[in-house]
C-alpha cells in the first residue's frame, strides 16, 4: 500500500490515503473511514478534500473530527495503527 499523506493537528493525526483515511485520536485509538463502510464514494473524498485544504488549526481535536465526519456523512470502524508509519 502506498505510503499515506500525514497531517498533524493538534492531538490528531491522520493518515490520508487514496481510497481511505485512517485517524489516530490518542494513545492506541485508531478510526477507519473507508469507502466500503460508507454508501458512496462522495463523503469520503469530501472528507480528504476538506483535510488537505485546512488549517493548522482546524479539526485538532476530537469533537472538530466528529463534527467533520458528520457533516461528510460517513461512518468509520475501529482499527489498529496503521503499517509503516511512526
Amino acid at each position: 500500500m502506498k505510503n499515506p499523506k500525514i497531517i498533524k493537528r493538534g492531538k490528531i493525526t491522520y493518515y490520508i490515503y487514496d481510497e481511505k483515511v485512517v485517524v489516530s485520536v490518542g494513545g492506541n485509538q485508531y478510526i477507519s473511514y473507508n469507502q466500503y463502510y460508507n454508501w458512496n464514494r462522495q463523503g469520503i473524498a469530501q472528507f480528504i478534500d476538506i483535510l488537505k485544504k485546512s488549517k493548522d488549526d482546524e479539526y485538532a481535536n476530537v469533537i472538530d473530527q466528529m463534527s467533520l465526519v458528520m457533516r461528510c456523512g460517513i461512518k468509520g470502524s475501529s482499527t489498529g495503527k496503521p503499517e509503516g508509519v511512526e
